[in-house]
């Protein structure tokens, strides 16, 4: 056979750069997705999954309870607040079923043989095994490589977020092998009016069964492996009864057959959810987390709210959160999902899918839910909505481009081709995460910008005696780094920890309550904070308290030592002040943290700024703004900058005599203020403070200040547990 002739069976040359280009399409979308996935490691509840994970390794242990925690923190136990599906045993300890310890036994394994940057590794695996089956779902639903390749860069935009090394990524996984042995089988799409071409074999059910099993020992989604199978139960039902009504006895026999055995599967399935350490309270635990975050209104809050402890959980905020998710490109391509995944509902309804538009309908719910369902919401329902488009869609198509199909198929093929290409250049060279001013970059091992590795080294150099306590967002990192190794409280697993000792730990972290509790009632010697809006109060007070002396100064991190206590010594040695601290050795230091320098910088003056150090956080903001002149967040940067200077100036005109140097100072800020609106017009905290500087500059013509205690100059830089 000629070379013509296959050519012409092919469809021809406009039929094979049609193809060719789909296939280019497909790669380019699978690199990117991909590259999303090699990226370092930023999980502020690292330290604990690792903790957990060796003290397996170590004893064969499965440990359910509160080990090291501050007991007393809290009120006697019999009035504490219970998280769900905690409970206390006879002996008053603590306990809780734990959904990721087989997760977190793997982390753990990884990490002692291959570091932080085995776990980096470990992550990408996890990520290309969820794509894999991603692809392949689609294909089996006889979606095209064109629409393949439009889903998975889609669907990565989506989940990216959601790419950390957490045991969400191990259920993620799991899930996709159960939607991957369904759609072979009974969710492979036949219409309702025919019998079903793909039967759920023994060996499907076995599969289904033991992922089942998996699932319900690495993430708390495995109720979602039972939707998914009660979904094609239900379109299994709805056939048999449609074709009873129809009197096709034949095609009822066959769906009959198929209920039956589905039902088999799915109570197999269930009961598959007791085969884990705790048995049934493991299995109930999801449900009693959904009924707990309704009981006290934790979803759909604001990083400002100040209800339930676990409020300020942004994974728990809806989708769509005012002030956290808005500019994220996640929250636009979530958009773009929905809308494509409620056409594909429709589509899928008009094709009498009826267990595709239950399984997709369901996962959408749950992901407009809260902001961490959005990734296997997106995961799970694009391959069945996106093929009942193509389905759909299909045919109108062909008849409305008629001979141009091939050309505007190639077309499409390119776009999305250099859509991807884009973004796999955009995430190697960091600038995917700038955009939405994340600590992750493109690499291996951990993020140190996220992950406190200079504090931890700096106290395991220095060795402080006494307790450290730490915030909520560090708790499990820091003790885990910090040698010789702290115990690591198993409680910064939020589902575990008492609501009343997270609540309290918050009250102090935002000055409600008084730190000399925690350092009479406990010894706390140590104190190490991450700098975000959340611990701003207790950083301030601290930093202010003689008692206390700042140690060290890192991107977003502050050490503290008691200075009148057993470190007495150690803090006069080592002790830091704004007149003190060597910006340049610092500026230097945080260089060589990020490929990115000017991130760390500008959350060292954020940080510097925070602690009332205005001069050492300007020379930060000037470093940040000299190592990237066109960074991406230069407005913010010169806002915080503006912010120092006019506290600076305030702070020098209320001198006596007077430092005439604070009116320049006011008129930097100005300037520093009017540049940022000119970087982005419609920042309002900087027109804000535009207008409250000029306030002051006119009102000290006339001898006045009008904010002597500079309580209203301020810029947070909030930041919620993930």
């Amino acid at each position: 056979m000629g070379r013509a002739s296959l050519i012409e069976r092919a469809g021809g040359p406009a039929d094979w750069a049609r193809r060719l280009a789909a296939a280019a399409a497909a790669l380019a979308a699978c690199a990117f997705a991909a590259s999303l996935a090699v990226r370092t490691v930023i999980s502020p509840d690292l330290g604990y999954h690792l903790a957990y994970g060796e003290l397996f390794l170590d004893t064969g242990r499965v440990v359910d309870s509160d080990m090291f925690v501050y007991r007393t923190i809290a009120s006697p136990a019999a009035t504490r607040q219970l998280g769900p599906g905690c409970w206390y045993d006879g002996q008053g300890r603590y306990r809780f079923p734990n959904a990721n310890w087989a997760s977190q036994v793997v982390m753990a394994a990884v990490n002692r043989a291959g570091g932080g940057a085995g776990l980096s590794l470990l992550r990408a695996v996890l990520v290309a095994g969820v794509l894999a089956l991603f692809v392949a779902a689609m294909r089996r639903l006889g979606v095209g490589w064109l629409g393949t390749a439009a889903g998975v860069v889609l669907a990565a935009m989506v989940a990216y977020e959601r790419f950390d090394l957490r045991p969400e990524l191990f259920g993620y996984l799991v899930l996709m092998g159960q939607l991957y042995v369904l759609v072979r089988g009974p969710m492979g799409g036949a219409p309702a009016t025919t019998a079903p071409r793909s039967k759920l074999t023994v060996a499907s059910c076995a599969w289904l069964v033991g992922l089942q099993v998996l699932l319900v020992n690495v993430h708390s989604y495995f109720l979602l492996g039972l939707g998914l199978t009660g979904a094609a139960l239900i379109d299994r039902l709805l056939r048999w009864w449609w074709a009873r009504r129809e009197g096709r006895a034949a095609d009822a026999a066959a769906f009959g057959a198929g209920v039956r055995r589905l039902g088999l599967l799915l109570a197999a399935q269930a009961a598959a959810c007791s085969v884990n350490p705790w048995t049934w309270r493991l299995a109930a635990l999801p449900l009693q987390t959904l009924l707990f975050i309704r009981a006290h209104a934790i979803a759909g809050g604001t990083v400002q709210g100040w209800g339930h402890p676990w409020s300020i959980i942004a994974e728990f905020f809806r989708p769509f959160a005012i002030g956290v998710f808005r500019e994220s490109k996640a929250t636009y391509a979530f958009m773009v999902m929905l809308g494509v995944l409620g056409a594909g509902i429709v589509a899928a309804a008009w094709r009498r899918r009826w267990g595709h538009v239950l399984a997709a309908a369901g996962m959408v719910a749950a992901g407009l839910t809260m902001r961490r369902n959005t990734a296997v919401c997106t995961l799970v329902a694009a391959p069945l909505a996106m093929a009942a488009l193509r389905d759909v869609l299909a045919a109108p198509a062909a008849r409305l481009l008629g001979r141009l199909r091939p050309a505007a198929a190639t077309a499409a093929s390119l776009l999305v081709t250099a859509a991807a290409g884009l973004g796999l250049w955009s995430v190697v060279t960091h600038r995917f995460y700038q955009g939405d001013r994340r600590e992750v970059r493109f690499g291996l091992g951990l993020a140190p910008t996220a992950v406190p590795l200079e504090e931890a080294a700096w106290i395991n150099a220095h060795q402080p005696v006494g307790r450290l306590w730490t915030d909520v967002d560090m708790s499990s990192n820091m003790h885990y780094f910090t040698r010789p190794r702290r115990d690591v409280p198993l409680l910064t697993n939020t589902w575990a920890a008492p609501p009343e000792v997270m609540g309290r730990v918050l009250d102090y972290m935002a000055g409600r309550r008084p730190f000399a509790e925690m350092t009479d009632r406990y010894g706390v010697e140590v104190v190490a904070l991450f700098m975000d809006g959340s611990s701003v109060a207790l950083a301030r007070a601290l930093a202010a308290d003689p008692n206390w002396a700042v140690v060290h100064v890192g991107a977003p991190f502050v050490v503290f030592l008691h200075a009148t206590g057993r470190n007495a010594e150690l803090a006069r040695r080592t002790a830091l002040t704004g007149e003190t601290l060597d910006t340049k050795a610092l500026a230097d230091r945080l260089r060589r943290l990020d490929p990115v320098p000017s991130f760390p910088l500008y959350l060292a003056g954020f940080t510097l700024s925070h602690l009332g150090w205005d001069t050492p956080a300007i020379a930060m903001f000037d470093e940040a703004l000299k190592a990237d002149p066109h960074y991406f967040h230069r407005h913010f940067v010169l806002s915080m900058k503006g912010v120092s200077l006019a506290r600076r100036g305030t702070r020098r005109m209320l001198r006596h005599p007077p430092d005439l140097m604070g009116r320049e100072d006011w008129h930097e800020a100005r300037r520093c203020f009017i540049e940022a609106l000119r970087a982005r017009p419609d920042y309002e905290k900087a027109r804000r403070n535009l207008r409250l500087v000029e306030r002051q500059i006119e009102a000290e013509r006339h001898g006045v200040i009008l904010d002597p205690l500079m309580a209203t100059w301020g810029l947070s830089m909030s930041r919620t547990r993930q």
